[in-house]
């Protein structure tokens, strides 16, 4: 007899990457082999028609977090996630766990993916943690030239602005993932 959804190890896939990066096709891929999407995803568009896979509650609450920072997915270079004063933390950390309940209630393996979660992890690790919800992470690098390209196409960005985005939230992502360095690998 099957446990309840408490009793059984639930994880999380988190596609990271930044936009642009090829992250909607991995999180596809995974989502064929099994991975449980959230309950309500954004729709396909014209500059990526075979869809994001992102839920909508996952984009809104990470465009909050970025906001109460003064800072947006494009405009985040100089966003420190300490700098949310206590209050803005908890309405934060609320804000995901009320996410990952309404987006992935019966979810075992639930595929989370959004760009700004390499600015974040630092809020949604230790939700996933209090939640029982084991992390993995997937980080999708695509050569920075290509993404430039992509986002001077999409967004009319400047290179040296993309250029700088994409570094940023590749070692963002990169630091949150590794341990800590005086913790035991």
């Amino acid at each position: 007899m099957l446990g309840s959804m408490a009793d059984r190890e639930r994880q999380a896939v988190l596609v990271l990457g930044m936009h642009r990066s090829g992250t909607s096709a991995v999180a596809g891929a995974l989502w064929l082999l099994g991975a449980d999407p959230p309950a309500t995803m954004l729709p396909p568009a014209p500059d990526n028609p075979s869809g994001f896979f992102e839920a909508f509650g996952v984009v809104g609450v990470n465009d909050w977090i970025l906001r109460a920072g003064g800072a947006a997915w494009y405009d985040c270079l100089g966003f420190l996630g300490d700098q949310l004063e206590p209050q803005q933390r908890a309405i934060a950390l609320a804000l995901i766990n009320l996410c990952l309940i309404g987006e992935f209630p019966n979810a075992s393996l639930l595929l989370l993916k959004d760009p700004r979660l390499c600015l974040l992890l630092e809020y949604w690790l230790p939700v996933l943690q209090t939640s029982r919800i084991k992390p993995g992470a997937l980080l999708v690098l695509r050569h920075p030239d290509e993404v430039v390209a992509s986002l001077a196409r999409r967004d009319l960005c400047p290179a040296p602005v993309s250029a700088a985005l994409w570094l940023h939230y590749m070692l963002t992502a990169g630091d949150a993932c590794l341990p800590a360095r005086n913790s035991p690998v």
